[in-house]
């Protein structure tokens, strides 16, 4: 009878220290998802929203200056515009040259700045020709398209803001 008490001790002792090694396990496994999504928030995702701000900025300040550009004649406006350009092709590729970005990050911005930079070519030859005083009805066609594609790259900007958050708040939500 007495062999049979030690063994309930020790089978209890036994498994109250296997539930405690289990704890352990769970708890390293849920440090290690928190530093996983840690490394990618502060590696790939904190930058990268930090540089689509960026570009997302200097495109609007491009479009302001095309703008004054055409309004106002002046050459100096147009330069602005090809400086917050390069700004912003500069911010896009900052973005792809991250390790550890999201291939639905990566995949919207390649397609955003393959769209800006063919934007890009098409303003500057538009309202170039236009702040030099030319004024056709191809070039008021052509300027008509480009404010559509304005408008469509800003929305790109925010798609691609969103798609960032939405990643982000799941990293975070997965740290819990």
């Amino acid at each position: 009878i007495r062999k049979a008490g030690h063994f309930g001790e020790y089978f209890l002792l036994s498994l109250l220290v296997l539930g405690y090694l289990f704890s352990i396990g769970l708890g390293f496994m849920g440090v290690k998802r928190t530093e996983k999504a840690l490394t990618t928030i502060s590696s790939a995702l904190w930058p990268a929203d930090r540089a689509q701000q960026s570009a997302h900025s200097a495109f609007n300040e491009q479009i302001a200056s095309y703008e004054d550009a055409f309004t106002s004649g002046e050459a100096q406006s147009l330069a602005t515009a090809s400086d917050r350009a390069t700004k912003v092709a500069a911010d896009l590729q900052s973005m792809l040259a991250l390790t550890g970005l999201d291939q639905g990050i990566r995949a919207a911005t390649e397609s955003l700045l393959q769209d800006f930079t063919a934007y890009t070519k098409e303003a500057s030859a538009v309202y170039t020709e236009m702040a030099g005083g030319k004024t056709t009805e191809d070039l008021t066609q052509r300027a008509m398209s480009l404010g559509k594609r304005k408008e469509s790259l800003s929305k790109a900007f925010g798609d691609l803001s969103q798609l960032m958050d939405a990643r982000m708040r799941g990293d975070m939500r997965n740290m819990t």
